[in-house]
């Protein structure tokens, strides 16, 4: 009987191991990301801008070693937007002629 459950938890953790990489191997991704204006390799360290770059009317984040950087309105009036020079993350102020909202440059 020993024997039989000595086995039955050998069979186990083999086809749990076995299970946990077919998981793995089902789930990779490639490291390139589409982004609709550029393929963006994110895993060799390269930034990534979810809006495409400077949009200050867009509300978006940069990726930078795993960083996220999220566009932000300062106040009323001012926003922080994030974007991606020389493959890393900036942040430049901009100031919003129709004002800030939701994280974005009130469009006109």
């Amino acid at each position: 009987m020993e024997d039989k459950m000595k086995d039955f938890w050998v069979a186990g953790i083999f086809f749990l191991v076995i299970g946990a990489f077919i998981g793995f191997l089902i789930g990779y991704a490639p490291s390139a990301t589409l982004t609709g204006n550029a393929v963006v390799d994110v895993a060799a360290g390269n930034c990534f801008d979810s809006d495409g770059g400077v949009n200050y009317m867009s509300y978006g984040y940069a990726v930078d070693k795993d960083i996220r950087y999220f566009d932000n309105c300062l106040d009323e009036n001012n926003l922080y937007e994030a974007f991606c020079k020389d493959g890393s993350v900036a942040v430049k102020k901009f100031s919003c002629a129709y004002g800030c909202r939701n994280n974005a440059c009130v469009n006109p």
